[in-house]
């Protein structure tokens, strides 16, 4: 009974329609598959089902994650299935089905010894994160309380990928990013990288969707309900 309903809720708010389906390209939220398959991941399963469930047409355009707000903002039919936290300035731009909580943790290489617990002890250290994301909004905050003689200098990453390059090439410490994407980067390292610290500041991820198009949200949630009540 309750899948017939969510069936139905879904057809009469997303039939009949093409979707853009933007993601910031990484696993193992999502990340594009070199095989020509096309996107694999937690979210590309999760639209794949919706998909199927109602026939609807979408195509997988990687985006970056600010232009992505941008992209979901001015155009309904785009959906931004990242692993986007939950803030009150974004909500004024999109709106959010939330999904699932992370915090965010700090990845080093797997021979790096020196502690790091929380933000504060990021003062003295070269640290790495991706633009226009929260976790730039911490470190640079951080970056203003640390004293002179500490200085935290602050390696900007366009990409996801760059960022786990910059740890990985010595050219920051520490990276700072959401602790579901960086325990998978860790345990997929070869032993190379390791996650360090006690998660903090943990928020709620969100499915992005236009403010005209708030229908697509509540099916979405409704569908992700469902789905785990099915397994």
């Amino acid at each position: 009974m309750l899948f017939t309903l969510l069936t139905i809720l879904l057809v009469s708010s997303l039939s009949s329609a093409n979707y853009d389906f933007r993601d910031v390209d990484g696993a193992p939220i999502i990340s594009q598959s070199g095989d020509g398959i096309g996107p694999c991941g937690l979210l590309a399963d999760l639209w794949l089902l919706i998909s199927y469930i109602n026939g609807i047409n979408f195509r997988y355009v990687p985006t970056p994650l600010t232009p992505l707000i941008t992209a979901v903002q001015d155009n309904d039919k785009s959906i931004g299935l990242s692993a986007t936290f939950i803030t009150a300035e974004r909500q004024k731009r999109v709106d959010f089905a939330q999904y699932l909580q992370s915090g965010n943790v700090f990845l080093v290489q797997s021979t790096y010894n020196e502690p790091i617990n929380d933000l504060n002890d990021l003062c003295g250290k070269t640290v790495t994160v991706l633009v226009g994301t929260v976790h730039e909004a911490d470190v640079r905050a951080q970056q203003a309380d640390c004293p002179s003689s500490r200085p935290l200098i602050i390696v900007p990453a366009a990409s996801q990928t760059e960022l786990i390059n910059n740890v990985q090439q010595n050219k920051a410490d520490t990276a700072v990013y959401d602790e579901s994407v960086l325990v998978t980067v860790a345990r997929n390292s070869n032993n190379q990288l390791k996650v360090v610290g006690k998660p903090y500041n943990i928020r709620p991820y969100g499915i992005m969707c236009n403010k005209n198009n708030r229908d697509v949200c509540c099916a979405i949630t409704v569908c992700k309900s469902g789905a785990n009540e099915f397994g």
